[in-house]
């Protein structure tokens, strides 16, 4: 068990903590805006009984620090994903984060995807939230202008007209200057 001396040395800082058994098996993977309050709160004598069960069977805690909560809320995710802690419930299901795409086409799209494969594309991510990915993409798009169709289609689409697209499908930009954009 922690004594309270190693407590005392834990950042007040933003994170993510692991907790493990003797055997150095993960139990549980937690976040934090503050590590030394969060992991000083399971030692309070307010503890929940799923709560003592975990405390009975952690040896050690970890914590990696993190610059915001966005980045711990992240790094959660793909921790208990990846490790599967048996106290763990909440991110052990199948939900995957969206990214930013940028297909690898000749005129290469852009747009949100949740890909299950990561190999072989260039993505940008994750990210906790996708409204706020779109609206970073709707104000880039503005600046640059991107292609977003599947295919390309015979001939310009509306987000031509809304200056929105820069029309590559007919010819209306070289691949020079679209790639410039999107480079």
């Amino acid at each position: 068990m922690l004594s309270k001396e190693k407590i005392k040395n834990i950042p007040d800082s933003c994170g993510v903590y692991i907790m493990r058994d003797k055997d150095n098996k993960i139990l549980y993977i937690g976040k934090a805006v503050s590590l030394k309050k969060r992991i000083r709160s399971y030692f309070s004598n307010k503890s929940l009984l799923k709560t003592e069960f975990l405390l009975e069977e952690v040896n050690y805690i970890e914590y990696i620090e993190c610059n915001s909560q966005e980045q711990a809320l992240l790094l959660e995710a793909a921790l208990i994903k990846e490790n599967k802690p048996k106290y763990n419930v909440v991110f052990r299901d199948d939900k995957i984060y969206p990214y930013v795409e940028i297909t690898k086409e000749l005129f290469p799209r852009v747009f949100i995807s949740r890909p299950r494969d990561k190999k072989d594309r260039i993505l940008f991510g994750p990210f906790p939230k996708v409204n706020l990915i779109r609206s970073a993409l709707a104000l880039i798009r503005k600046i640059f202008p991107y292609r977003s169709c599947k295919n390309m289609p015979k001939k310009e689409c509306l987000y031509f007209y809304l200056n929105l697209c820069p029309a590559p499908c007919i010819g209306k930009i070289s691949l020079k200057d679209y790639k410039e954009n999107i480079d």
